[in-house]
């Protein structure tokens, strides 16, 4: 396959910032790799450094470790002292680069198989499949976080369940989907405000489409554009629920 810049793939890799100058350093753990950038977190309160030598140590799962010059784009404080950022990368070597470009195409096939062995994506074509991973990011929430509130506009899009289990509340009813399962909106004209609101029902890890990127999906990958669109269905709850059936699995009315 080829891996192009917009994949990003999650993994945990000890990670080193230098200053340019050499004069501070900071050791974090990457959150998610790709060809233009890395994010990470640090158990810092201070300013990371807006020029920095990053040094990726992925010894851990073979090979040599990742070594490029970066700026910083992005910087925010989480409480507990956790600070995240997000690094472009502006210089590389190419014994690093190809090395960078292993660890997100094996990243990438992992995912790529692990979506196929879900019914929902049974049918799909591998290349579709690849370039789903170009727009849609896969994330993890801790037991109780919000995805989204009901009435609100913001994170519009579809979720696929991957591990875990995500709560939609509806009402004063809750519906507890588990993997493979489907929910939100397709947005291909527009995007409307949610009718329910969706958290996770215990740790989640999911697949995210923005409903911006839903006419590119169309265009690009009508097989995935039909699959989604006939997941949700006319009332996402109720498609929910006899997808579980058919799959053996029970949602709570």
């Amino acid at each position: 396959m080829h891996v192009g810049r917009s994949h990003r793939v999650q993994l945990r890799l000890p990670v080193q910032l230098d200053s340019a100058d050499r004069s501070r350093s900071f050791t974090g753990e990457t959150i998610d790799l790709s060809r233009g950038g890395l994010s990470a977190r640090f158990q810092v309160e201070d300013s990371l450094p807006s020029i920095a030598w990053a040094r990726i140590d992925a010894a851990a799962v073979g090979g040599g470790a990742i070594v490029c010059k970066a700026q910083r784009v992005w910087q925010g404080g989480l409480p507990g002292g956790e600070t995240r950022a997000n690094y472009r990368i502006l210089r590389i070597q190419p014994a690093s680069r190809e090395r960078l470009d292993q660890l997100i195409e094996s990243a990438v096939r992992h995912l790529v198989a692990d979506l196929g062995d879900l019914p929902l994506f049974g049918d799909a074509d591998i290349r579709e499949l690849e370039y789903l991973l170009t727009l849609g990011r896969v994330r993890e929430r801790a037991a109780g976080s919000s995805l989204y509130e009901r009435g609100r506009y913001d994170a519009a899009g579809v979720y696929v369940v991957l591990d875990g289990r995500a709560a939609i509340e509806c009402g004063e009813t809750t519906q507890v989907l588990g993997r493979g399962l489907a929910f939100g909106q397709w947005a291909e004209e527009g995007v409307e405000p949610h009718k329910e609101g969706a958290q996770a029902g215990g740790a989640l890890r999911y697949l995210y489409l923005p409903a911006s990127f839903h006419p590119e999906v169309a265009v690009q990958a009508p097989g995935i554009s039909g699959i989604l669109r006939n997941a949700l269905g006319a009332n996402p709850h109720s498609t929910a629920r006899r997808t579980a059936r058919a799959l053996g699995g029970q949602i709570p009315s």
